[in-house]
């Protein structure tokens, strides 16, 4: 009776450890975190983690990573980021200083106040959007087959009252970055309307990465960078704009078969000219 009473209690004590580590298990998520400093990209990686509020996740970060060294500060409106690898808040302006966005939206909490799950994604950027001012480049390449990017940036205005409302504006003069393979790229810069047009040469198939920057006098960014590993991609049937024009890349085959035609039709005019003259 004891050896079944004594197996019967560690058969429930495996359970209830194996059930532990299950629940272990579920309990951790993975974010997804991007952090754009002030000259480029910092991080941008999947983060696995068992707690759950913003600031308890960036300190097991800047833990685990050798790469980042944070400064988090508490304040009467909850903790936030002052310093990050040695960028800290006011250096590029009175108020400057690192932002954040949680699943693309700028919460109006402190990070203690954030509450993360499974999938999430966080943006740590810096910036200085109340003094220099800030855009969020959205890429629209619904035209790229005519070489045509255009750029948008949904922005926050405030009234005299101080009420806040969404505008979506062209981002001009930015430096956009083309690239036509790993290493090789051509900038361009938007204009008023937020356009660029891409060299007809440059279209080739495949995927192109996208790189964007404007910063102010001061250094500090004026627009959020694209993700690193962000591509635009033409398809072959791009290289041929909607006219039935065809693009750089068949230019040669073009002027081969205008050669030929050109060459052709003088043999026939030859030939008839030789005819009459045999004729007479």
């Amino acid at each position: 009776m004891k050896k079944i009473t004594a197996f019967i209690v560690t058969l429930m004590l495996t359970v209830s450890m194996m059930a532990a580590f299950v629940s272990a298990d579920d309990a951790s998520i993975k974010v997804k975190f991007r952090i754009e400093g002030v000259s480029g990209n910092i991080y941008y990686d999947t983060f696995e983690t068992t707690s759950t509020t913003l600031t308890d996740v960036l300190k097991e970060l800047d833990a685990a990573s050798d790469d980042i060294t944070m400064t988090i500060t508490e304040s009467q409106y909850g903790n936030y980021l002052s310093s990050l690898n040695g960028i800290d808040e006011g250096s590029h302006g009175d108020m400057s200083g690192w932002m954040l966005m949680v699943n693309k939206a700028e919460p109006n909490v402190g990070m203690d106040g954030i509450t993360l799950k499974d999938g999430d994604s966080v943006v740590l950027y810096f910036a200085d959007p109340y003094g220099a001012g800030f855009q969020k480049p959205e890429a629209d390449v619904s035209k790229i087959a005519d070489g045509i990017i255009k750029f948008t940036s949904a922005d926050t205005v405030y009234d005299a009252e101080w009420n806040a409302s969404v505008v979506t504006n062209p981002v001009a003069g930015m430096t956009v970055r083309w690239y036509t393979d790993d290493k090789n790229y051509t900038e361009y810069t938007t204009g008023d309307d937020g356009v660029i047009t891409i060299a007809r040469k440059e279209l080739t198939a495949g995927k192109h990465k996208l790189a964007v920057e404007k910063t102010a006098e001061n250094g500090a960014p004026l627009v959020l960078a694209l993700e690193p590993d962000y591509t635009v991609t033409v398809e072959a049937a791009d290289n041929i704009d909607d006219k039935g024009d065809v693009g750089a890349a068949d230019s040669s085959m073009v002027m081969i078969y205008a050669l030929c035609a050109a060459f052709a039709a003088c043999t026939v005019v030859i030939a008839v000219k030789e005819k009459k003259v045999n004729e007479n």
